[in-house]
């Protein structure tokens, strides 16, 4: 027998949006030009995730305009250390902060989203690569701020819930701070490894970064967030680069559907992530 799990956290999410007349951060009413500045490394940029954030958008409003632009930096949480402390990376990318702030200030995207790894905010000998995450955000924050744009917290990577626990505060403090919009989807990619764990997530090139299922997961999970709805529209059709890497480059981009059961759950757990989280930063700001 078959059995029906009906998850109440969906209706705990959408029913305080609703009833208290709160304003998800994009609403399909709206009409005008939509811009959005990514920042992260190849987790954000892999298997094209920011313009298939971009054309789920569009698609999903009605064929709205939404644009983007993406920069890779790595490792972003030492991107506004002073160049001379003894353990900044000499990586190309830590070298255009200003360029980075320039942008944000001339262009004035409505959305900046940087890719927020909880490895990022650990400072001790543990940490592989330690900096300052949030100086990085408070830079970039205090330039959107100015204008009125709004930044938005990519939550991805893989440490285990006893890493996250203790650094989880200060991710949600920011988001506080700024009024950012948090976007969950490493909530969301845990609740699919439990009700999911024959299916393998990962990369088959090199078993690091996002598969096809959590590709489109995460935009299952964008979508929720930003618009405060079920990802309903949200189709399993994604852009999906092939690990060959004897196929030339701009070859590599294929189409992928997901099946429609696998898909179906997605939706489910797109929508439990963001009232986890949602649930939490609420928990943290009255503590």
């Amino acid at each position: 027998m078959k059995v029906l799990r009906i998850s109440l956290l969906p209706i705990l999410f959408l029913s305080p949006l609703l009833s208290a007349g709160g304003e998800p951060p994009l609403r399909k009413s709206d009409t005008e030009p939509i811009d959005f500045y990514w920042m992260g490394t190849a987790i954000t940029i892999w298997h094209h995730f920011p313009q298939q954030i971009s054309d789920m958008l569009a698609e999903s409003m009605g064929g709205r305009e939404v644009n983007f632009e993406r920069q890779y930096v790595w490792p972003i949480q030492q991107l506004f250390l002073p160049d001379d402390h003894p353990k900044k990376r000499g990586h190309p990318s830590l070298k255009k902060k200003d360029d980075i702030l320039a942008y944000i200030q001339e262009e004035q995207p409505d959305f900046v989203v940087i890719q927020t790894t909880y490895d990022y905010f650990r400072t001790g000998e543990e940490a592989r690569y330690a900096g300052d995450f949030p100086l990085t955000i408070r830079s970039i924050g205090k330039a959107v701020s100015e204008y009125g744009g709004r930044m938005v917290f990519y939550e991805s990577g893989w440490n285990n819930e006893k890493t996250i626990a203790p650094l989880r505060p200060t991710l949600y403090g920011l988001a506080e701070e700024f009024d950012a919009v948090v976007v969950p989807c490493r909530v969301a990619q845990d609740l699919f490894r439990e009700r999911h764990p024959d299916l393998d997530w990962s990369y088959e090139g090199d078993k690091r970064h996002p598969g096809q299922y959590f590709v489109l997961l995460n935009q299952m999970v964008f979508y929720t967030a930003l618009i405060g709805e079920s990802p309903d529209t949200v189709d399993g059709t994604i852009l999906y680069r092939q690990p060959d890497d004897e196929i030339p480059r701009e070859e590599r981009m294929i189409e992928k559907t997901i099946d429609p059961e696998i898909v179906e759950s997605m939706k489910e757990i797109a929508v439990e992530a963001v009232a986890i989280s949602q649930e939490r930063q609420a928990q943290i700001k009255n503590d």
